[in-house]
């Protein structure tokens, strides 16, 4: 049974990878309106953009398989595996975004930095089922945050 949870897991992030990978697959438009007269280089480029999206696209789905998780299966490992893509996700998409959607995605990151206090508070698989009522209102804050910064690239489905 020890051995099927680090499977589950993998599944789990590669499912993700497989759903941020095919959500940004269409290309832009070129009939697309321009950005308007004074917007800047950076919101423009990043707004929308194959990379900004595919990124967003990454976050969500890193989400959706952290929501997904059944936390008394995974255990600690697992949780703190499914946490630590969240976290790749967030950083690719500073990394892309520029300072599009800033104060969105630092409320995103709050909400995760409260959850990465909850789960480096756990100490065995046994607590997390203890603690699965606070994990899963982590969980859902961060998901709600998150459906917020999608919405704040409307080039990305927001």
């Amino acid at each position: 049974m020890f051995t099927r949870r680090p499977r589950r897991i993998w599944l789990v992030l590669a499912s993700a990878a497989i759903i941020a990978i095919s959500g940004c697959s269409g290309s832009a438009s070129s009939g697309a309106p321009s950005a308007p007269a004074g917007a800047s280089a950076a919101t423009s480029a990043a707004t929308g953009s194959d990379a900004v999206c595919a990124d967003v696209t990454a976050v969500r789905s890193s989400v959706t398989a952290l929501k997904g998780l059944d936390l008394s299966a995974v255990g600690t490992n697992g949780l703190t595996s499914a946490v630590t893509a969240v976290e790749t996700a967030l950083a690719g998409l500073s990394n892309s975004a520029g300072t599009t959607a800033t104060a969105e995605r630092e409320a995103f990151k709050t909400s995760l930095e409260s959850l990465k206090t909850a789960v480096s508070g756990l100490t065995s698989d046994a607590s997390v089922r203890e603690k699965k009522a606070d994990l899963t209102t982590a969980i859902a804050g961060l998901e709600t945050s998150g459906e917020a910064l999608r919405a704040a690239l409307p080039g990305c489905g927001g």
